[in-house]
């Protein structure tokens, strides 16, 4: 866990240093989504097969690192993820993709996604996750759920669901910084980690209302370091069974997918009227060829 600006810098200094054909696992720990209005991001795990660091941004702000110091680590984090974008496996990359272009103003267009060995496995009827992935290729157990017990409590603890029908429910805040800690969820919070009380309030009371910034980094970093390793590691397990051209190809079509959805498609409305046309000719060969054929297959058969 590098909680300190001369930490961090090392770390990405031993970051630089790896050969040029290694494979990282790479994973953020933020506020929710990255297309939110308000956003901030906890960390970033990043790790080899060997080794790996949870750089907490949490941890550097409240150290004192200076405004200047952070614009510097932002730059060179940026910079490495960028340089070495092609070797660096994450899960979902479209949340990686978009998080790095909103903190750092980076473009990690070609991203690594572990999901890929799912679709190439045949199992594509959903967008199954990390941990399903994990447990099916690696027969890994559940590595977060002391993590899921965090965040559900602490947002039990600061949120009321209300509305009586389903398109009416929404979440409220049932407690102030002044009275949260008269809570049941606090005192099972308290109970579980005692070495952590003061930090909890701290955090608490400085992301009121974001359950997800509001864990300590040595518990959050945790398990932020094991998602990076188990992605790095599906691809170590898989990376032989297919070939490199079958892995390129389905990554291609995620990527795509991950900045249409960031960027959009651009409106080119004559050339979407062609290939409107083309598509619908190309249907009716279809169905005229396939009635076509049921035809003669009838007509061999009786």
């Amino acid at each position: 866990i590098i909680s300190t600006f001369p930490e961090a810098m090392n770390f990405l200094g031993w970051l630089e240093s790896q050969p040029e054909d290694t494979n990282f696992g790479f994973d953020y720990e933020a506020s929710g989504m990255a297309t939110d209005k308000w956003f901030d991001w906890s960390g970033v795990s990043l790790c080899t097969t060997q080794y790996g660091g949870f750089i907490s941004f949490t941890d550097l702000k409240h150290s004192g690192m200076t405004e200047a110091e952070y614009e510097l680590l932002k730059q060179r984090l940026g910079s490495f993820l960028k340089n070495r974008m092609d070797k660096l496996w994450v899960y979902n990359m479209q949340y990686e993709f978009q998080v790095s272009h909103r903190m750092m103003g980076v473009d990690l267009y070609n991203l690594r996604d572990a999901s890929v060995f799912n679709i190439l496995d045949g199992n594509h009827l959903k967008k199954y996750s990390l941990k399903w992935t994990a447990n099916n290729i690696l027969q890994t157990t559940v590595w977060d759920t002391e993590f899921d017990w965090i965040s559900d409590t602490i947002d039990s603890m600061l949120f009321e669901t209300v509305g009586k029908l389903k398109k009416d429910k929404h979440k409220e805040l049932r407690v102030t910084p002044d009275n949260f800690k008269d809570t049941d969820e606090w005192k099972a919070l308290c109970d579980r980690y005692p070495d952590y009380i003061q930090e909890f309030e701290q955090l608490i009371l400085e992301f009121w209302g974001n359950p997800f910034m509001c864990i300590p980094s040595k518990i959050l970093g945790h398990y932020c370091n094991l998602d990076a390793f188990y992605t790095l590691m599906i691809y170590e397990a898989k990376k032989n069974e297919y070939s490199q051209i079958a892995i390129d190809t389905f990554c291609d079509n995620i990527r795509l997918a991950a900045r249409l959805h960031s960027c959009g498609i651009p409106k080119w409305e004559e050339y979407r009227a062609d290939y409107g046309k083309y598509c619908r000719e190309q249907m009716a060969w279809g169905i005229t060829y396939s009635a076509e054929a049921r035809c003669q297959i009838k007509m061999r058969k009786h």
